[in-house]
């Protein structure tokens, strides 16, 4: 009976230890730089929740602010890509933006701000927390 136990004993151990090796295969470093299209399916889905009320709420608001509207005649896209560094207690720590577009033109301070102001005020959920994003912030138009 012994025998049965150190057997079975043995076995959860071999698992246990092939599933945490395989878990930490898989993990990003921690000073990589996700996009979003490569979150695992609940990260995608928390920040598709986040993206869409920022989209629908934020993004039209800042573009009143500054007085802007996408058409095709005249302003074709208006969008930032930023790095978001997300903390562990989920507060974004610090964004770099890597690419910004207003109308064929570079994006304004105060429009910068405004479409950042909800990041830094939000707490990001468990499943994005101390994990760096690349986002998408913002439209174009295919005219």
């Amino acid at each position: 009976m012994k025998r049965h136990y150190h057997f079975l004993f043995t076995i959860l151990i071999l698992l246990f230890c092939n599933t945490t090796y395989s878990q930490n295969i898989t993990a990003f470093p921690v000073d990589t730089i996700i996009k979003t299209h490569d979150l695992n399916t609940q990260q995608w889905h928390v920040w598709d929740s986040i993206s869409n009320y920022w989209l629908k709420n934020e993004y039209t608001a800042c573009l009143k602010k500054n007085n802007l509207k996408l058409s095709c005649g005249h302003c074709e896209s208006i969008y930032l890509v930023v790095n978001l560094y997300i903390n562990n207690d989920g507060k974004l720590s610090k964004y770099d933006i890597v690419k910004d577009k207003v109308c064929g033109s570079k994006a304004t301070t105060k429009l910068k701000n405004c479409f950042l102001n909800y990041f830094n005020t939000i707490v990001f959920p468990p499943p994005l927390r101390n994990i760096n994003i690349q986002a998408h912030l913002g439209n174009g138009l295919k005219c």
